[in-house]
């Protein structure tokens, strides 16, 4: 759920999703994000309004994985191949971490593919015991987030990081070919095939199209007329450019910005 941006390996997996309101009665939500003591994440927190009559969050594909402490459980957001729309609970509050494009797969130890577009508890992923830990320490937290991020931070220093899914995203989000980014990392493009399903749970040109969707999005939102956001993010023409993010998003650009 929300990330990409340039072509630093940061900047390119670190954005945060969109939330557009969907039929929205009084729905005004509380929600908050910043950057983690983990490289390139995000902690965020939600709290859905209290009259959410027909009110839904829609969430745009980025190319990430988060965990979420929701209603006591912990969850995990699969990256997702076009937009979620995810039915606001009155006063429901999210606790959540968003990983860079790439990492969430390694620390969680999953392949990305199997939980596109799912939203699986982490007790279907994980051993009962060591997720039932997690719960009760965040239970017990009073700083819920720290306590995620400390839980985080703690299993990802026990792992070695592989740095290349990192380098996939960020060529791909500069706008790298696929033959490129496969010739720079040294790899055939059936390795890197491989390896894009298992970090990101897509291909490298899904991944480059939902990265190049996310520039396009946040370059419309600091003003620029829809042709020269075409222009400048690799789109063939406007008409290329509304046509793509209607098929992520599901709606306009008008109705993202």
């Amino acid at each position: 759920m929300g990330a990409v941006r340039g072509v630093d390996a940061v900047d390119a997996v670190d954005a945060v999703d969109a939330v557009d309101a969907v039929d929205a009665v009084d729905a005004v939500d509380s929600y908050r994000e910043w950057r983690s003591r983990l490289p390139g994440a995000v902690l965020w927190t939600r709290t859905d309004p209290r009259v959410v009559s027909g009110t839904k969050h829609r969430i745009l594909p980025d190319g990430c994985i988060d965990l979420l402490l929701l209603d006591g459980r912990l969850q995990v957001a699969g990256p997702d191949s076009t937009a979620a729309l995810v039915a606001a609970i009155g006063g429901r509050r999210y606790t959540a971490i968003r990983f860079p494009a790439g990492l969430g797969s390694q620390v969680l130890g999953v392949n990305a593919a199997e939980i596109r577009d799912g939203r699986p508890f982490l007790d279907q992923l994980w051993h009962a015991r060591q997720v039932i830990d997690w719960e009760q320490r965040l239970a017990a937290a009073d700083d819920k987030a720290a306590t995620l991020e400390d839980l985080v931070l703690n299993r990802s220093g026990s792992i070695t990081i592989d740095r290349g899914p990192a380098a996939i995203a960020a060529l791909l989000a500069g706008g790298a070919e696929i033959n490129a980014v496969a010739t720079a990392l040294g790899w055939s493009q059936r390795r890197l095939h491989r390896r894009s399903l298992g970090a990101f749970g897509y291909p490298p040109s899904v991944l480059r199209r939902i990265l190049r969707f996310q520039r396009a999005l946040t370059a419309a939102r600091s003003g620029p007329r829809p042709a020269q956001v075409a222009a400048d993010c690799g789109y063939t023409d406007q008409a290329h450019l509304a046509r793509d993010v209607k098929a992520l998003a599901g709606v306009p650009m008008s109705r993202l910005l």
